[in-house]
C-alpha cells in the first residue's frame, strides 16, 4: 500500500469569540493503481455471498449493504470498518466467484451511501427508511422508527460512482420541523422529511424573526430569519408569543446592515442585494450578490466588479466556476449549461480552449482527465478526492473533498496548501469564505459556525484580528 504523504498541518486556533476549527490535512497528488485486495467472493445462494481471505478463511462479521440499483454489491466488514465491492455480482449464477475490491475505509456507524440512482442511510449500521427532501447536495431525512431527523451530507450524486458520507442528527424539535433560508427572503420548510403545503402558509415579520401561520393560525417561529446565513438548517420553534422578537427590523433599501463603506455590510438594490466586504464604498473582497429570480454569485470582488475566484449559481440550474475578470469568466473555469459541462480556458465568458475529460480506467489515482496540466479527477485510497485544474502535477484550483465530507473550493499554492481565495465547508455546516495564506485564514474573511454564529473581518495566521461585525 502506498504511503500517503501529508503536505501541511494546520493548528487548531482560537480567538476571543471561541474556537474556530482548522481544516484537515490535504494529500499530495500521486498516480496510484486500483486497490485490489486478496479477498475473494462466491455466490452461495440466490442473494447470498461469501467473502474469504487469502487463506480461504470466511469473513463472518460482514454486512451486505444496498446495491442502489447497481449490478455490483457492497459489503461492510464491521470489524475493520472497510467497505468492499463485489463487481457485477448481482446477476451471476450460484457458484460464481470473483475478486473483491476495497472502495472505502474507516466508515462510521452512521453513514449514507449513494449514487445517481438511489440513496440509502444507516444509523448504527442499521438501514433506516423514511422520507427526505433534497437541499442542494444534501438530503434532510426523517426516520419514523427513531422519530428523529438527519442530514445526509453530499448524498445527491450525478454519477454512478459510489459515495459514502456522514449522517448527522439534527437538533430535536417538538414535531420534526426545520427550516433554512435560501436567497433573500425565500425559505424551505421541512416537516417529517417533506416540504409543507405552502398554499396553507402565510408569514409575518417580527423584528429579525418570521412568524409562520398555518391556515391563518400562528404555528411556528423562525428565529433570526433575517440575520441567519443562507442554507443554515435550523429547528422551527413552536409558536409562543413570549419568544417573538419585537425589535424593529432594518430598512428595506440601501445599506440595511453593517458598514457599506469600509467594512462588512448588506446593501439592497432594485434587482437583489449584496452581502459582503466593502472598501471606499465599493464591493471589494469576498461577497455574495443575489439577483431576484435569477441566481447568485459568491466570490471575490474588485472595485464593484466580479473579479478573481468565484462561482455563479443560476436559478435555472446553470453553473459558472473559476477565474473572473470584468464581470465574466476570464481564465480557467468550467460551466454547466443546457445539461452540458464545459471545461478549459475562458475569455470574456466564452470557452476559448476546451479541456477534454475522460475516464482513465482506474479506481484511485488520476481516475479521470489530465492531472498534470489540465483538468482532472484525483482519488486517494483513504477516500479523499479532488476535481479541478492541475499545474505541473499539483493542485491549482478546484474542489477537494475529504473522506469525512469536509470540502474546500478554491486555489492552492505550490505546496498544495489552501491559498489566495477559497471556501471551506465543514461537515457540521460551519463555513469559512475568504482569503488564505499557506493554509490558514489570512486577510478578509467570513466564518460562521454550525449554529450560524458569525465571525467577520480581517484574519491573520488563522486568528480574527480585526472584527467587522
Amino acid at each position: 500500500m502506498r504511503v500517503l504523504l501529508l503536505i501541511f498541518c494546520l493548528a487548531i486556533f482560537s480567538n476571543t469569540m471561541g474556537q474556530v476549527p482548522a481544516p484537515p490535512v490535504v494529500n499530495k497528488p500521486t498516480n496510484t493503481t486500483p486497490v485490489s485486495g486478496t479477498l475473494k467472493w462466491k455466490k452461495v445462494g440466490v442473494a447470498n455471498y461469501e467473502l474469504t481471505n487469502e487463506n480461504g478463511t470466511k469473513l463472518t462479521n460482514v454486512q451486505k449493504l444496498s446495491r442502489l440499483n447497481s449490478d455490483s454489491i457492497p459489503y461492510l466488514d464491521k470489524s475493520s470498518r472497510k467497505v468492499y465491492l463485489l463487481p457485477d455480482a448481482h446477476n451471476t449464477s450460484v457458484g460464481t466467484t470473483g475478486n473483491v475490491v476495497k472502495i472505502y475505509e474507516n466508515l462510521p456507524k452512521d453513514f449514507v451511501l449513494s449514487n445517481r440512482y438511489r440513496v440509502a442511510s444507516y444509523i448504527n449500521d442499521n438501514y433506516e427508511s423514511g422520507d427526505f427532501v433534497r437541499v442542494k447536495n444534501d438530503y434532510i431525512k426523517f426516520v419514523p422508527a427513531l422519530n428523529e431527523s438527519y442530514t445526509l451530507k453530499n448524498a445527491y450524486r450525478t454519477t454512478a460512482d459510489w459515495h459514502f458520507g456522514q449522517v448527522n442528527k439534527l437538533d430535536a424539535t417538538y414535531d420534526n420541523s426545520y427550516w433554512l433560508k435560501t436567497e433573500g427572503t425565500k425559505y424551505i420548510f421541512i416537516k417529517e422529511g417533506n416540504t409543507i403545503d405552502y398554499s396553507t402558509v402565510t408569514t409575518k415579520s417580527s423584528g429579525d424573526d418570521l412568524i409562520v401561520n398555518i391556515n391563518n393560525t400562528p404555528t411556528y417561529i423562525l428565529k433570526g430569519f433575517y440575520t441567519i446565513a443562507s442554507y443554515t438548517i435550523k429547528p422551527a420553534l413552536k409558536y409562543d408569543a413570549s419568544l417573538v422578537n419585537t425589535k424593529p427590523s432594518a430598512s428595506n433599501s440601501g445599506c440595511v446592515k453593517g458598514d457599506c463603506i469600509n467594512g462588512w455590510g448588506k446593501y439592497n438594490y432594485e434587482n437583489g442585494y449584496y452581502d459582503g466586504f466593502w472598501s471606499n464604498g465599493k464591493k471589494n473582497g469576498y461577497g455574495a450578490y443575489i439577483w431576484d429570480g435569477s441566481g447568485r454569485y459568491v466570490g471575490n470582488w474588485e472595485n464593484d466588479t466580479m473579479d478573481g475566484y468565484g462561482v455563479y449559481y443560476g436559478d435555472d440550474k446553470t453553473y459558472q466556476y473559476g477565474e473572473w475578470e470584468n464581470g465574466k469568466l476570464n481564465g480557467l473555469g468550467y460551466t454547466y449549461t443546457n445539461e452540458e459541462w464545459k471545461r478549459g480556458l475562458y475569455k470574456d465568458g466564452e470557452l476559448s480552449v476546451a479541456y477534454e475529460f475522460f475516464k482513465n480506467n482506474k479506481e484511485t489515482g488520476c481516475v479521470s482527465g489530465d492531472c498534470q496540466n489540465k483538468f482532472g479527477y484525483m482519488v486517494w485510497e483513504n477516500g479523499d478526492s479532488f476535481v479541478g485544474f492541475f499545474k505541473d502535477g499539483r493542485l491549482y484550483m478546484g474542489e477537494y473533498v475529504f473522506a469525512n465530507d469536509d470540502n474546500y473550493k478554491g486555489y492552492f499554492n505550490a505546496q498544495n496548501e489552501f491559498d489566495n481565495m477559497g471556501v471551506f465547508s465543514f461537515v457540521d455546516k460551519s463555513i469559512y469564505n475568504g482569503r488564505w495564506t499557506n493554509g490558514k485564514y489570512d486577510g478578509k474573511g467570513y466564518y460562521h459556525d454550525k449554529d450560524g454564529v458569525q465571525q467577520i473581518g480581517i484574519w491573520k495566521d488563522g486568528v480574527l484580528v480585526t472584527p467587522m461585525k
